[in-house]
Order: C-alpha cells, then sequence, then structure tokens
C-alpha cells in the first residue's frame, strides 16, 4: 500500500513539473497571429515571401519593408502600422 502512495505522489509530482515546463516552454507569440490576419491574406508572393504568414514572422523577427506587401491597401497599411508602433516592433 504504501508502494502505491509513493509511487502516486511521485507521479503527480512529476506530471506538475512537466506542464509547468511544457506552459513555460510553449508560448505562443501573439503578435504573430496579429500582424498575419492584419496582412491582406492572399499569400501571393509579390512580397518575396512564402505567404502572408512568412511575412508576418520577417516583419516581427527582422523588421523587414511593409511596402513589400504589393496588394495591401493603404487602410490595412495604415494598421498594420499603428498595431506594430503599439507593441514596440520595428519595421522600414
Amino acid at each position: 500500500m504504501q508502494g502505491i502512495i509513493i509511487f502516486t505522489t511521485i507521479a503527480f509530482i512529476i506530471a506538475v513539473i512537466l506542464v509547468i515546463t511544457n506552459y513555460s516552454l510553449n508560448k505562443e507569440d501573439k503578435r504573430f497571429a496579429e500582424v498575419t490576419n492584419l496582412l491582406p491574406g492572399y499569400n501571393c508572393g509579390a512580397c518575396g515571401f512564402a505567404g502572408c504568414a512568412d511575412m508576418a514572422l520577417n516583419i516581427i523577427d527582422n523588421g523587414v519593408e511593409l511596402k513589400r506587401c504589393k496588394p495591401m491597401k493603404e487602410e490595412q497599411y495604415k494598421h498594420l502600422k499603428d498595431y506594430l508602433d503599439s507593441h514596440g516592433i520595428n519595421y522600414k
């Protein structure tokens, strides 16, 4: 009986450690989803990237020029620029 209690306690402690580690290592960058949603979503590749998701990643990580997105309308450009400015993301 004591073995079952000890084993259950150890398993519970290990499970808690795994959950905390998983949560801390796999944080999703919400900026990526927001920037992707602010782009037109055509995935045309006119910017030189594989699609809008790739361009969003490069905007956040490398600060690529926003005007590379050819089909983006001026209103979308302003919304994207405002979002990047409010979140302290550098861009060209």
